[in-house]
């Protein structure tokens, strides 16, 4: 596990006392994790020498991807700055 749980019964359980709003988080710091997240996980697929490494990768970057859709739908969400933080991300990581 680089990032995400896969086990599906552990990554549906929620760690909150009280029910989980979003919209009271800021949606672009929240996407900002996952879009490091997403850079890692494409950086350890394009790089890494090990098979078991590249498929527990890749079962975890559909994971992010799916995050990151979901804090892209979330109202407090600002394009703008989502695509700063992609190039920044891909400086970064050189892709």
């Amino acid at each position: 596990m680089f990032c995400y749980s896969t086990n599906d019964a552990m990554s549906r359980t929620t760690a909150f006392a009280t029910p989980f709003n979003a919209s009271r988080c800021d949606a672009n710091k929240c996407a900002r994790t996952h879009l490091h997240n997403y850079f890692y996980l494409k950086f350890l697929l394009l790089n890494s020498d090990d098979a078991l490494e590249k498929i527990q990768a890749n079962n975890e970057l559909v994971i992010c991807e799916r995050k990151l859709q979901f804090w892209q739908r979330q109202a407090t969400f600002n394009q703008q700055q989502y695509e700063l933080d992609v190039a920044k991300y891909k400086k970064q990581f050189a892709m």
